[in-house]
């Protein structure tokens, strides 16, 4: 599932950078979008799913004996490595999550997108870092820190559905210009 959502953040911060086109802070509107690409293709580069499934269809394909045991081997050493929010993972959730928290900082004037929508992802982004860095390198997880997971999720879903909610009225608005103005051309 974070394979799909990641992909789909990538088209928020597109239209969120077109939402500041011709305004002063659309060159860190674009920083942003590409600090969010980054994000994402560092995770879709270290994401074992892809060589877990790789792995999976040679399984499958032999007879048993040996063979099967160095495959079960090498998922072992993936599991090992690609752990979800350690080390191994961590510049990608960084990156993303980083990305969340400057645009949310850039929402805050509310005068692109509502203040609210700022508060809420600077603070849900804000918890989500601090929820990484913790649980990459303090340790590991433990119900604190899955309550800090689960705030900041909380806290950033509302952010989307706040931006798409903004980006659906901008889109509105803009087809009634477009059809006022083809009226009038009429």
């Amino acid at each position: 599932i974070n394979i799909v959502l990641n992909i789909l953040a990538v088209f928020s911060y597109l239209g969120i950078y077109a939402a500041y086109q011709g305004s002063s802070r659309q060159p860190l509107a674009l920083l942003i979008l590409v600090l969010a690409v980054l994000g994402v293709g560092v995770f879709l580069a270290t994401n074992r799913a892809f060589a877990f499934y790789g792995l999976s269809q040679m399984y499958a394909r032999t007879g048993g004996g040996a063979e099967r045991q160095i495959i079960e081997a090498s998922a072992q050493s993936l599991l090992a490595e690609g752990e979800s929010h350690s080390a191994s993972t961590f510049l990608a959730f960084f990156l993303a999550e980083s990305a969340g928290m400057l645009v949310s900082l850039l929402m805050l004037p509310g005068d692109v997108f509502p203040r609210t929508a700022g508060i809420f992802g600077t603070i849900g982004f804000g918890v989500l870092l601090v929820f990484e860095f913790l649980s990459s390198f303090g340790g590991g997880l433990d119900d604190t820190l899955m309550l800090l997971a689960g705030i900041g999720g909380i806290l950033s879903m509302i952010w989307y559905l706040l931006i798409a909610r903004t980006m659906l009225r901008k889109a509105g608005s803009s087809e009634e210009m477009m059809n006022r103005d083809m009226e009038s051309r009429l």
